[in-house]
C-alpha cells in the first residue's frame, strides 16, 4: 500500500490518477507503435522477466523526495530537473527496472505524478 493510499479520502483519487496516467502512456505508445510498461508493471506487479536493478543514484533521489515531502524535485512545481530525472527513470523502467512503493516510495510516487504530464508539457518546464 502506498502511504497516500492510507487516507481514504485521497486513495481513490490517487488510484484514478495512476490509471489515467497508465491509459495516457498506453495511448501515446500505440500512436507511436511502441510497447511500454504499464503502471502496474512499473510498480512491480505481474509476471515476466526478472526485474532489472535500479541504478544506485535512484536511492539518493528517493531519499531527497521522501525527506523534502515535496511533490517535485524543486518543491511545489515541476522543473527541468524533474523532466531530466524522469527521462532517466523512465529509461530504466523501460529497460526492466521495477519501481516498488515498498522499496522506493518517494521515487514511485514522484514517477507516477510526473508521468501524468505529456512529454511536450515536460519539455516546457523551466
Amino acid at each position: 500500500m502506498r502511504p497516500e493510499d492510507s487516507d481514504p479520502k485521497t486513495a481513490g483519487m490517487h488510484k484514478a490518477a495512476r490509471t489515467w496516467a497508465s491509459n495516457i502512456r498506453s495511448d501515446e505508445a500505440k500512436t507511436r507503435g511502441e510497447a511500454i510498461v504499464g503502471a502496474g508493471a512499473a510498480a512491480g506487479c505481474g509476471a515476466g522477466a526478472p526485474a532489472a536493478p535500479l541504478p544506485a543514484d535512484f536511492a539518493e533521489l528517493n531519499g531527497r523526495l521522501v525527506a523534502s515531502g515535496a511533490h517535485f524535485l524543486g518543491g511545489a512545481k515541476p522543473t527541468k530537473a524533474d523532466a531530466a530525472a524522469f527521462d532517466k527513470v523512465n529509461a530504466a523502467v523501460a529497460g526492466g527496472a521495477k519501481l516498488s512503493a515498498a522499496s522506493v516510495p518517494g521515487l514511485s510516487r514522484w514517477y507516477d505524478l510526473v508521468a501524468l504530464f505529456a512529454p511536450a508539457t515536460r519539455a516546457t518546464w523551466e
